[in-house]
């Protein structure tokens, strides 16, 4: 850092994940590792620290924030979701792996709450031509995805101001290309 002229950067030899804990990390060796890939072969494990982003998520404001993290990247989102209003634009590397639950969807629904207007793409290898047929996977991926978040400028309002259990009703007013409906929540 210091020959590019940055003093005041702190570098953090850390994995990250959503406790402070020592985790078993399984590297294949070229570009590509995870806490989640135990049963690929021709693996090295290697025992790594683990610290909690939202305890470096101090700061008022963050222009930008990259989560390229190879799979842990939604325990991390859940980790600091309190901290998302600070951060104006987002990239999340979305992995799913085979055999395990996806959470896309999870991803995207707080993504959503905290007014972030969101763009996706495919990339690497690991895009699927043909789901169908014969499902691509790469280092026991078949998902992988990149996110691109913008926070949108007006405040966030619910759509329904009802909380998960509450009884009661909300009239959604039709939008662009969508009719208006009708939530019990």
């Amino acid at each position: 850092m210091a020959s590019f002229g940055f003093s005041d950067v702190e570098l953090v030899n850390k994995g990250l994940w959503n406790e402070t804990t020592t985790l078993s990390f399984f590297s294949e060796g070229a570009d590509s590792g995870s806490i989640q890939n135990a049963e690929l072969d021709n693996t090295t494990v290697h025992s790594i620290e683990t610290v909690q982003l939202r305890d470096y998520l101090t700061f008022p404001e963050v222009d930008f924030l990259k989560l390229d993290i190879e799979g842990a990247e939604t325990n991390v989102l859940l980790d600091i979701e309190s901290r998302l209003p600070s951060v104006r634009n987002l990239f999340i590397e979305y992995h799913s792996f085979i055999g395990q639950p996806q959470t896309l969807d999870v991803i995207l629904r707080i993504l959503t709450r905290h007014n972030f207007r969101y763009y996706l793409s495919t990339f690497g290898c690991v895009g699927q031509p043909r789901p169908y047929i014969q499902p691509a996977s790469y280092n026991n991926m078949d998902v992988q995805l990149n996110i691109f978040a913008v926070r949108q400028k007006q405040e966030y309002t619910p759509l329904c101001p009802l909380s998960r259990g509450e009884v009661g009703q909300c009239a959604f007013p039709p939008r662009r290309g969508i009719g208006g409906g009708l939530l019990i929540y």
